[in-house]
């Protein structure tokens, strides 16, 4: 059990770290996951880099999510955000 949850954590820092689109959308599809919080990208890119010990590239998924959601894939859908965060809603159920 706690070795799956570990699993989950890691992937969901590779999610905000890769800056392959189908990879990102892989890793949603193989964890069954419907939503995507995106905050906060300074501390959520040095969690994730600690996490699986890889830098942090410049034009990773969490950084566009957050900064410019507009250059996201279109299976991450914006649905809502306010001051503080952005919701996407994952699309693509092929």
């Amino acid at each position: 059990m706690r070795r799956r949850l570990l699993n989950r954590i890691a992937d969901s820092a590779r999610f905000f770290l890769t800056t392959d689109f189908l990879t990102a959308r892989e890793i949603l599809r193989n964890r069954r996951i419907e939503w995507v919080l995106a905050y906060d990208w300074e501390r959520v890119s040095q969690n994730s880099s600690g996490l699986v010990g890889t830098p942090v590239p410049n034009n990773s998924i969490g950084r566009i999510l957050d900064r410019t959601p507009g250059q996201a894939s279109p299976f991450l859908v914006l649905s809502d955000q306010n001051q503080t965060a952005k919701l996407f809603r994952f699309a693509d159920k092929l």
